[in-house]
């Protein structure tokens, strides 16, 4: 059934029988406000993490204090219902790329000849770019007993729990070759100003770009949704609950360290789009760095009259790695070789600032319906299924 979307499910002595269905907008005012399908055999309700509670609220299946207050009668007392919202709480780190890299901005902004190429790989063929997610690499981390040894990891509740599954982050990277993401994720697009995996290229700066991305795999924070009224076209109250727990914090933060490093240790690396990361002080040591001068020359072309001009402190160009030592052992070249940034106390603080502002959803959304049991368990407070009956003991004959 096209543009219609359930009201609530119709229960008759607790049993569900039917579906109230309404169009999914009013067009006028005569307009059929409901229509009722009834089931022959089960109801199946898959509406979703932010829309089955919300539905069921509806049906009077929920919290009854809450329902009673929206003007809702109760007819199954389940108050987990809309509670325990999760989501992996994502961060975006941008960077500029070589000019020579393979991006995937340009096909983005419309160039002609690059959107020829791009489409004909993917009709002929049905080959990249267009044939992949863009998500060209990722691995799944946990921080090290040395780095849980750092000061913002001992002030972290979760200091010490290097072997627990909430130390988990994903990072994830979009490498050059696509598109892209860091769980650590590499992306080769420039998304980093906005919750889209493509955002409006008519606001980025011309050139090529890659992202990383990382997120919390196992997190504390929670949140929840709930309906204001009976009205099935009025917005329910929701919270996603966004870094609610101070224990996501901290590893939060570590991902966003960890990913930079990484990022800077790419052959793509040509330096960082400094507007998007942690405000920190100019000489802070944890400082962004912009495209280094050989890029930027790259970039320019030789006829370009500003290349190398300096704006005072708005920009410090990236500054190359170390030669790497001669190796007759490994068969892995790399063209240089980087120490890691060191960051204060201070820098922690304001990289904290940073992810309050920027966390976002990777709409991996679950929770809100909870199967675990209605009295809850170790993991949630409450769930919506009963308890299975007890069924009477078979007793055994005697042998005699």
């Amino acid at each position: 059934m096209c543009n219609t979307k359930i009201d609530k499910v119709i229960l008759e002595n607790g049993r569900a029988t039917a579906l109230r269905t309404v169009p999914m907008k009013v067009l006028h005012t005569k307009q059929p406000r409901g229509k009722i399908i009834k089931a022959r055999k089960q109801i199946v309700l898959s509406c979703g993490t932010l829309s089955t509670p919300i539905v069921l609220q509806r049906s009077g299946i929920g919290d009854p204090e809450k329902l009673q207050k929206v003007g809702v009668k109760c007819q199954v007392e389940l108050p987990g219902i809309g509670l325990n919202f999760q989501d992996h709480y994502l961060t975006y780190s941008a960077y500029r790329a070589k000019p020579d890299t393979e991006s995937f901005n340009d096909f983005i902004r419309g160039d002609p000849e690059v959107q020829k190429t791009v489409y004909g790989q993917r009709n002929v063929n049905g080959t990249r770019p267009l044939a992949t997610n863009g998500i060209e690499a990722g691995v799944k981390v946990r921080r090290t007993k040395e780095e849980l040894r750092q000061e913002y990891m001992k002030d972290s509740v979760l200091a010490g729990t290097a072997t627990s599954r909430t130390s988990l982050i994903s990072l994830s990277c979009t490498t050059p070759s696509s598109l892209g993401r860091l769980s650590l994720s590499i992306d080769s697009r420039y998304d980093a100003n906005s919750t889209q995996i493509l955002p409006d290229h008519v606001l980025m700066l011309e050139g090529k770009f890659f992202t990383m991305f990382h997120f919390l795999e196992y997190s504390f924070s929670r949140g929840s949704t709930h309906i204001v009224s009976p009205d099935p076209y009025e917005a329910p109250d929701f919270d996603a609950g966004f870094m609610n727990d101070e224990r996501d914090m901290a590893p939060t933060v570590w991902g966003y360290i960890r990913s930079r490093e990484t990022a800077r240790r790419m052959d793509a690396y040509a330096g960082e789009v400094t507007d998007k990361y942690p405000f920190f002080a100019y000489d802070s040591l944890a400082a962004t760095q912009y495209l280094n001068l050989q890029d930027t020359k790259a970039y320019g072309g030789p006829n370009h009259l500003s290349i190398g001009i300096q704006h005072g402190s708005w920009s410090i160009q990236a500054k190359p790695g170390k030669p790497p030592k001669d190796s007759f052992v490994s068969s892995s070249k790399v063209s240089e070789v980087r120490d890691d940034l060191e960051y204060t106390a201070e820098n922690i603080k304001q990289v904290e600032e940073w992810v309050k502002r920027h966390v976002e959803t990777t709409w991996h959304s679950l929770g809100t319906c909870s199967m675990s049991p209605k009295e809850g368990n170790s993991i949630v407070k409450h769930g919506v299924l009963e308890p299975p009956p007890q069924r009477p003991r078979r007793q055994r004959p005697q042998m005699r």
